[in-house]
């Protein structure tokens, strides 16, 4: 880690054109003030090394004038190009997004093959009047695409090929375009070396159910089978291995059981609980040791590593191991020996962590619990329950008690305490949605969480200090400015924001959520609340976990179902094993590629994420595609200045009400306040508003749900004779509207295009579709912004 920071710090200084201050540096390499002396040290004995050079209080690098002459000569080179991410546009132009200044525009002509998503690098053309930098692409450096999946119309004897979810594709894109496939195919294409896309193949017919798990995993590039060459490699392994003591800690006499789903088949963590006196628990987590089985350098290392984790869909999953592993030779099944890497924890009988030990474990659970179990046996206290599971009740008991009291701690000191529905989809064998329901945590979940949390942060804990790196699970703290909206929003509905949100976000977002519980809609307001939260990740160095309160924190738990598990389990094992540094397997502790590697495994879970999500949307979106002209009751999410995007209450999906469809007014946007607000009359349309809405229109390729509201007698009146928002005042003149450009807000035309956005007719119904937001502009168009 010394010689690390020393690299850094020469880096850090060859990369600046003059002499640097020591806060400069701090700041640069991001490093706190409380490091002020260490790092002046370093430069000391740099300095005496003849690494660096001081002038007062300036350093520098002695061949630093050489250094920032090439410095300024790139410079120039680069001053009329960038790199960003670009962004696509529906009307065909884009924009590559720059981390200062305004992005650069790039006409639909200096594309290239470039894409929505991909990192390019872009060289200025010209100057539009207002100074928008015009640019065109002259490099792909990444792909944000790398398949494509869609369906193909037939036209008489043309083909077409439609792209899901309105992806703008451009002819010249396509390569080998097949015209031998029917109507109503679902077809994969891949992206090649150029940027343009190959077709691949066709994976079903877009009206069969069973197509969905295809599109899912064909679009987030989740194989769904093992390839050969792994198979060929797990062929050796026997369910009937022989798990052998060896130099293992053996846990076989601990009562240690499971708790899990109903339906899970990969039980990767179990828990052991003994009281040590009147003052102390000891907790045993043991973790299945999948890094006894997947070496490194194998092709079933790298399958692994480059899925990154496992993806659950309602009917099935997709492991990241192979099943002998994952539901076999790795998953802790009741009644069998099996390895593990156990953290055995000294607790006080408040839950505070005394002390821990780190074992390579062998253990046999005696018990394979699910959740309801524990509810029927801990919280519910079913007698019946309780006698039958009697030899594991006195740990249920202290495990719950134990948990509760961990959890209350964890809250006073920060930790967010959110706890949001979970949607839980159950399909038939034809694959067609036959229940849906959303789920809370009980504390059950909570009992578990608790302890797996627990022995996560010891072993982040326990890698710190020994100086090893590892891929650390952090979640930073979210932006000033996302807090100052979300406290705005909030106060103009009314709600107390506690005072320090943005000083001390973590107790105070807390205050909140217990001042949410038991309101109307308090499921939307949290939603808002988790809106302002930033994404976890993996990274190789340590930011702690906002979310969690913890100052150290990483993934150890569930090494079957995710990479980042297993790195650290190679490096603790490795650590475990080695009785002197001679030991030490260097490639185990290469670093080298860890940071590639975290920010892979956070793009594959995103995938993961992705693709469950989606296999929900397109099963609710198949089931309402019968219920279209039906009245539903739900509630506004959110608000845009293009409409009203409301929640079913019985699925929990949103559609999208446009501002044309809204009853007799003309409606502004009023961003603080996440509502469309009428300028005649003052009716609002805002965030967590109950409504009745009418299903419109089902969409499944562009995945949207368009919704009118089920309107009152009146306000059909208001609507004028034309089913449009507006008639005649009672002069008998044009009532003004968002459709007829009234005063104020965003204007649009009847097509609900900005002035200045072309002249293109777009019917209401296709522009609900696009679901786009637009914006008043003065000359020509202006990049939208994502939803």
């Amino acid at each position: 880690m010394l010689l690390d920071l020393k690299q850094q710090i020469l880096t850090f200084l060859g990369s600046k054109e003059d002499p640097t201050k020591l806060k400069s540096i701090l700041k640069g390499l991001g490093l706190p003030a409380s490091d002020r002396q260490y790092v002046r040290a370093l430069l000391r004995e740099m300095m005496r090394e003849g690494q660096v050079v001081k002038s007062g209080s300036l350093y520098w690098v002695p061949d630093g004038k050489r250094l920032a002459l090439d410095i300024k000569r790139r410079k120039s080179r680069e001053k009329d190009q960038v790199v960003g991410r670009l962004q696509v546009t529906s009307a065909g132009f884009g924009f590559v997004l720059v981390e200062r200044g305004r992005d650069w525009m790039i006409p639909e002509t200096g594309m290239g093959h470039a894409m929505n998503g991909d990192v390019v690098v872009a060289r200025r053309v010209g100057t539009e009047r207002g100074g928008r930098i015009t640019a065109e692409i002259v490099e792909i450096r990444s792909y944000g695409l790398h398949h494509l999946v869609g369906v193909f119309e037939r036209y008489g004897k043309q083909v077409r090929f439609r792209p899901f979810s309105d992806f703008q594709l451009r002819p010249e894109m396509m390569r080998e375009f097949p015209d031998d496939v029917d109507d109503g195919m679902v077809g994969k294409w891949t992206r090649q070396k150029d940027g343009t896309f190959a077709f691949g193949e066709l994976l079903g017919a877009l009206k069969d159910p069973l197509v969905d798990e295809h599109i899912v995993l064909a679009e987030n590039d989740i194989p769904g089978e093992f390839e050969p060459r792994v198979m060929d490699e797990v062929a050796h392994f026997n369910p009937a291995f022989e798990f052998e003591l060896g130099d293992r800690t053996d846990f076989r006499d601990e009562l240690v059981f499971t708790v899990d789903g109903a339906t899970a088949r990969d039980f990767d963590d179990a828990l052991h609980f003994k009281e040590i006196g009147a003052k102390e628990v000891e907790v045993g987590v043991h973790i299945a040791d999948v890094s006894e089985f997947v070496k490194p350098g194998t092709a079933l290392d790298t399958w692994a590593k480059q899925r990154g984790n496992s993806t659950y869909l309602p009917h099935k999953a997709i492991p990241m191991l192979p099943q002998i592993l994952s539901n076999e030779l790795c998953s802790l099944k009741p009644n069998v020996p099996r390895y593990t890497l156990s953290v055995v924890v000294r607790l006080s009988r408040e839950g505070e962590v005394k002390s821990y030990r780190i074992h390579k474990g062998l253990i046999c659970s005696r018990y394979r619990l699910t959740y309801d179990n524990v509810n029927a046996i801990g919280i519910d206290r079913d007698p019946n329950m309780r006698a039958g599971y009697a030899e594991v009740v006195p740990s249920l008991d202290l495990a719950l008690e134990l948990s509760r009291k961990m959890r209350k701690r964890r809250i006073r000191e920060g930790g967010f305490d959110l706890d949001l529905a979970e949607t839980v989809v159950e399909v038939d064998a034809s694959q067609l949605m036959k229940k849906v329901v959303e789920k809370h945590q009980t504390d059950a979940n909570r009992m578990i969480e608790a302890f797996m949390v627990m022995a996560n942060e010891c072993v982040a804990r326990d890698m710190t200090e020994r100086d090893i790196t590892i891929p650390y699970r952090i979640h930073d703290a979210p932006d000033e400015d996302r807090l100052a909206r979300l406290e705005r929003f909030l106060s103009s509905h009314g709600i107390a924001v506690p005072h320090g949100l943005e000083d001390d976000p973590g107790p105070s977002l807390n205050a909140l959520l217990e001042e949410l519980q038991g309101k109307p809609n308090a499921q939307v307001m949290q939603t808002q609340v988790l809106k302002a939260m930033k994404m976890a990740e993996y990274l190789p160095e340590n930011h702690g976990h906002f979310g969690l309160a913890s100052a150290c924190y990483c993934h150890f738990t569930s090494p079957i179902r995710r990479y980042a598990d297993l790195i650290v389990h190679r490096r603790l094992t490795a650590l475990l094993n080695a009785t002197s540094a001679a030991d030490l397997d260097d490639d185990i502790f290469d670093d080298s590629g860890l940071e590639e590697s975290c920010s892979h495994i956070s793009n594959r879970e995103r995938a993961s994420a992705k693709a469950e999500n989606t296999y929900v949307l397109l099963k609710m979106l198949r089931h309402l595609e019968d219920r279209i002209g039906d009245d539903m009751e739900g509630v506004i999410d959110d608000v845009k200045e293009f409409g009203l995007f409301v929640r079913l209450n019985d699925f929990p999906v949103s559609g999208l009400v446009h501002v044309e469809n809204l009853p007799g007014d003309y409606f502004e946007f009023v961003p603080d306040m996440l509502a469309l607000v009428g300028a005649r009359n003052g009716r609002a349309f805002k965030v967590g508003d109950e409504v009745k809405v009418k299903l419109m229109r089902v969409d499944f390729l562009s995945r949207k749900i368009d919704m009118g509201l089920a309107l009152s007698r009146i306000e059909r009146l208001e609507m004028g004779p034309d089913g449009h928002a507006g008639g005649e005042s009672r002069s008998g003149r044009p009532r003004r509207t968002a459709a007829s450009g009234g005063r104020g807000g965003a204007r649009r035309s009847a097509s609900g295009r900005s002035k200045g956005e072309g002249k293109k007719a777009r019917t209401p119904g296709a522009l609900a579709g696009k679901g786009k937001k637009f914006k008043k502009v003065k000359k020509g168009p202006k990049k939208g912004r994502r939803r």
